[in-house]
């Protein structure tokens, strides 16, 4: 069994494209009418799809038979190993004499196809010099040539040469496209699993799909040929939710000698104390986002989760749950100085169950 998932299942057509609907739209528009800009500027996060659609845009740009704008991925220029599509590593070429290299590949007019496309990834690591080469060529590139540069950090590229590119910022991809991604996989792989084993994978991608992937292949790794909620946290190193509702429910009743107990369990169990602080918070921000209709849609839960965030939030008003997001972020900033991290994350539990009860 394969376990490079983002690989084995790098899209290849632009139909296929999660999230970034925009943005493929206007690409296919180009191709079905011919008409093409000199250079591109893909820009986003990581995971986000900006090389792969780089990719297929160039493939389908040459392509032989597409349809009205998927490259075939069959004919000689999709499959020929020079097909006058060069792709450029600027983490790891990125001095003035790479640039230069590739200002000699551009004299040569096309050997298959109708243009020589330049993919450069991770653009912003070029040097200045290197970008002062470059520039020369975007001013003034031939017409058989297009560059796509990509990059995760937009704020190093010179205006310079932002401002002789098409810009497409892809954003972050939404968690029903990466939990429905995530299902064609296992069921591709006959794995069984449970929603919120996808739920979980899904919000600790971040709005990633190869994060998400990555993270899916751990838990394969892991578990074989069935998952579920429980093991994905495991490996993530995540505490249940049902913890949290169990603590909550502890602090609403003012019983501090368990909750101080319950805390004593997790602590032993092995999680870090940044771990029970990260997920708290995270907890509590559900249960403040639980307190309105509007803001459901947030939780990245499944529907039975929502409706436990709604119960436990019932009689905690607002402006305790905003107290006590402003309690536990201070405390996920100070406790790395604390000389006793555990006695800190007591006296935080105390001070919480506090604050509820006033």
């Amino acid at each position: 069994m394969s376990l490079n998932s983002f690989r084995e299942y790098r899209k290849k057509k632009f139909d296929e494209i999660l999230g970034q609907d925009n943005i493929i739209s206007i690409l296919k528009n180009q191709i079905i009418e011919n008409t093409y800009s000199n250079a591109y500027l893909f820009c986003g996060e990581r995971g986000t799809g900006k090389t792969t659609t780089a990719r297929i845009f160039a493939k389908a740009i040459n392509c032989e038979n597409k349809d009205e704008y998927n490259p075939c991925n069959k004919c000689t220029s999709c499959t020929n190993a020079v097909n006058n599509l060069f792709e450029i590593d600027a983490a790891s070429n990125n001095s003035v004499e790479d640039v230069r290299d590739i200002i000699e590949k551009i004299k040569f007019t096309p050997i298959f196809n109708k243009f020589n496309i330049f993919i450069i990834d991770e653009v912003h690591m070029l040097s200045q010099a290197a970008f002062n080469a470059l520039l020369k060529t975007l001013e003034e590139p031939p017409s058989y040539v297009i560059f796509i540069l990509i990059t995760t950090e937009l704020n190093k590229v010179p205006s310079t040469i932002i401002s002789r590119c098409q810009i497409y910022n892809f954003k972050l991809i939404d968690n029903d496209n990466i939990i429905n991604g995530l299902k064609k996989v296992l069921n591709d792989k006959n794995i069984k699993y449970d929603t919120d084993s996808l739920y979980t994978i899904a919000e600790k991608a971040e709005g990633g799909m190869r994060n998400a992937l990555s993270i899916l292949d751990s838990v394969i790794c892991f578990a074989g040929e069935k998952i579920n909620n429980k093991i994905v946290e495991e490996v993530l190193n995540i505490l249940d939710d049902d913890i949290f509702f169990n603590l909550f429910s502890l602090m609403k009743s003012n019983k501090q000698d368990l909750v101080l107990l319950k805390y004593s369990e997790i602590y032993t169990s092995g999680f870090s104390d940044y771990s029970f602080i990260s997920n708290l918070l995270s907890f509590t921000l559900n249960l403040y986002l639980s307190k309105n209709k509007n803001t459901l849609g947030l939780i990245n839960k499944t529907t039975e989760k929502i409706e436990k965030f709604e119960k436990l939030s019932t009689d905690i008003n607002i402006e305790t749950l905003n107290d006590l997001i402003r309690l536990i972020n201070k405390a996920s900033l100070e406790y790395k100085s604390a000389i006793n991290k555990k006695l800190y994350i007591n006296i935080l539990l105390l001070d919480m169950t506090k604050i509820i009860n006033n």
